[in-house]
């Protein structure tokens, strides 16, 4: 399947899932001008529209945005970390607009090849590697590999306030990985640091194209922006206000 093609799909099943747990089944059906056990069997993936079908259903669907639902599910799901698991687990729909997101801006961008870090980045990565077939490298939080590169992570003016914020990330040495432009990706940046230290590890050897986020805040995506100098892609944008009620979550 094309890329296009991948996007169109994903957009649709982001926007049906989006509809679908706003609505009853029988008033979507209804404004799909579709039958109730059709549209169930969509939702369920037992059948999958054509592509021409699910271009004149997203006309209707398209009203339905998913970044709010996204934002409460961030904020009020059960996992504090790694910040992917509270969508995967309360709002799995939800994974659709993300890989929606992310294939519209890798398409703008064309990278080969993924840098991310265990958790959160490591799980949209792996996917957008089976649909892209772009190579994905990754780092471990505090952990020594042999023959690995270790790089101390960048600190912050902001105040770090979660005990998870680690010291040093480990990523394989530079000189084995084979690609030329690169995006780096991650869940939730809290203050920016991984994705700066990922981009302190790539920077000397590929291009680094853009940055990917699921959300973050005010403060941490300017930041970004200023040290990467690329694209910085966040679906959500939290003002830096909200961090002590997504820190009491996390607590």
């Amino acid at each position: 399947m094309s890329v296009d093609n991948y996007i169109l799909s994903e957009e649709f099943y982001c926007r049906l899932g989006i509809a679908r747990s706003s609505m009853k089944l029988y008033d979507l059906a209804k404004m799909l001008e579709l039958d109730s056990s059709v549209v169930s069997k969509y939702i369920h993936g037992v059948i999958e529209p054509s592509n021409k079908k699910k271009r004149i259903l997203l006309d209707k669907l398209r009203s339905f945005d998913y970044r709010q639902p996204l934002s409460q599910c961030i904020s009020s799901s059960v996992y504090p970390f790694p910040e992917i698991n509270n969508i995967l687990h309360g709002c799995p729909h939800l994974i659709h607009c993300i890989l929606y997101e992310a294939m519209v801006f890798m398409k703008e961008l064309n990278p080969d090849i993924i840098f991310t870090i265990e958790g959160g980045g490591l799980s949209i990565a792996s996917i957008l590697h089976y649909l892209t077939k772009a190579r994905v490298v990754y780092g471990l939080r505090d952990v020594i590999v042999s023959g690995g590169h270790s790089v101390s992570s960048v600190g912050s003016s902001i105040d770090t306030w979660n005990p998870r914020v680690k010291r040093y990330i480990t990523f394989p040495m530079r000189s084995k990985i084979i690609g030329e432009n690169a995006l780096i990706i991650d869940d939730i940046a809290w203050t920016g640091n991984t994705c700066i230290t990922i981009h302190k590890y790539i920077k000397k050897k590929f291009n680094v194209k853009g940055v990917f986020l699921i959300a973050t805040f005010e403060s941490a995506l300017k930041r970004i922006y200023s040290e990467v100098h690329a694209p910085v892609k966040s679906i959500i944008v939290f003002p830096d206000s909200y961090r002590a009620k997504l820190q009491s979550l996390a607590d």
